[in-house]
């Protein structure tokens, strides 16, 4: 996972099925990729997933959320 400054997020899926579906594995990485934003530098992330140039693989944008406090 890839932000916008060219951090690179790490992090294990281990209560992920092996049989999980690919939109399973999205949902699971996005929490995880939230979870250390909000623990390790207390910032909310939005993530979004697009196809990546193989198929079957998909490529994660983290950029840090939009406020939507008035």
């Amino acid at each position: 996972m890839n932000t916008e400054r060219g951090t690179l997020f790490c992090g294990a899926l281990r209560h992920l099925p092996a049989d999980a579906s690919a939109y399973q594995a999205r949902a699971a990485a996005t929490e995880l990729v939230r979870g250390i934003g909000r623990e390790f530098h207390s910032v909310d992330l939005d993530v979004d997933w697009s196809p990546a140039d193989t198929e079957g693989w998909w490529m994660g944008a983290a950029r840090r959320a939009s406020s939507t406090a008035t």
